[in-house]
């Protein structure tokens, strides 16, 4: 599998394009909620403060896109690719920025002003994202000049994403006492079942509703754990048994590269951690992905020329059948 690139010049098109676009769609946001909240833009100068940048950010960004088309193209996308033309002795500087941009939106997003302010705005959320991947993309062209741009990028948004995507889910594990969704006591009055006799002095049947995901939910009561160990469990499993998917799966997928098999796996769990799957349901298709055997071209041509009705050969091929 190869990632077609775009030219240069339509990267960086694009980049300056979105760029302007996030820009004034989040100043169009931005003045929607202070109008709701009543706010007096001309004496407001934090509220002013924040749209005049945001402002001034689109504005530049539109010019540059602007002067690509222009005989000032060359110099622009220069100074853009800055990090090409630094010298290899500083590489060292693009570890803290690549840190930085990583870890900087999800940091960003847990201060109380960005969640109480911004929570609502799904554009400005959404430019805070994309400067902190851009701030990425430079820093993955300085640690390794040999990147193309466009792959330093997808690159950079997978692993914020993935690092966000499992910070957010962090907030669950805590000794809250009441129930924090949906039938969550299910989750931990049916695994105690298994060990009853431990947990209620009695012996109780075993559950008859996924009795897979309540059997890898019962460990916490081979000792007397807290509430909060219980939902960490949780937590890890899912992490676990969702990320073990990925290897299986790309061991049936013919991409070349290491760094494309990284992109591609690191996709593959966002896709499947942010789905609607019930974890448990992720053991069988680790075993079919991991020991399915395609049976060996010989095998089929022997049971065509057999005569075996197609249906019945079909299935039995599935099925690893041979006829004498």
């Amino acid at each position: 599998m190869n990632i077609i690139q775009p030219s240069r010049l339509t990267f960086w098109r694009s980049v300056f394009a979105l760029t302007a676009a996030l820009s004034f769609l989040s100043v169009i946001q931005i003045l929607r909620s202070g109008t709701k909240l009543g706010v007096d833009f001309s004496v407001s100068r934090a509220w002013m403060g924040v749209v005049s940048l945001l402002g001034l950010l689109g504005l530049l960004s539109l010019t540059f896109f602007a002067l690509t088309w222009s005989r000032y193209r060359e110099p622009l996308l220069s100074f853009a690719e800055f990090p090409e033309q630094r010298s290899k002795a500083l590489r060292w500087i693009s570890l803290p920025v690549l840190a930085l941009a990583i870890a900087g939106y999800s940091l960003v997003s847990m201060l109380p002003f960005f969640q109480e302010f911004f929570s609502s705005l799904g554009w400005a959320r959404f430019l805070v994202f994309w400067i902190f991947s851009f701030v990425g993309l430079w820093g993955i062209k300085w640690f390794r000049r040999d990147t193309p741009w466009f792959i330093a990028l997808i690159a950079i948004v997978l692993c914020q994403s993935t690092l966000h995507l499992l910070l957010v889910y962090w907030p669950r594990v805590t000794d809250y006492p009441f129930a924090m969704g949906w039938s969550e006591t299910s989750r931990y009055y049916y695994p105690s079942l298994f060990l009853s006799d431990k947990v209620y002095r009695r012996e109780y049947p075993w559950p008859i509703l996924h009795p897979t995901l309540h059997l890898l939910l019962a460990p916490p009561y081979l000792f007397d754990a807290p509430l909060w160990v219980h939902r960490a469990w949780q937590v890890g499993v899912r992490y676990v048994l969702v990320a073990a998917v990925v290897p299986a799966l790309m061991s049936r997928l013919s991409v070349q590269g290491r760094p494309t098999r990284w992109l591609a796996g690191l996709w593959m769990f966002l896709f499947l951690f942010m789905g609607p799957i019930y974890f448990n349901l992720t053991i069988p298709v680790i075993i079919l992905l991991l020991g399915y055997l395609r049976p060996p071209i010989k095998k089929i041509n022997r049971l065509r020329n057999v005569g075996v009705p197609d249906r019945l050969g079909r299935i039995s091929v599935m099925l690893g059948i041979t006829f004498p």
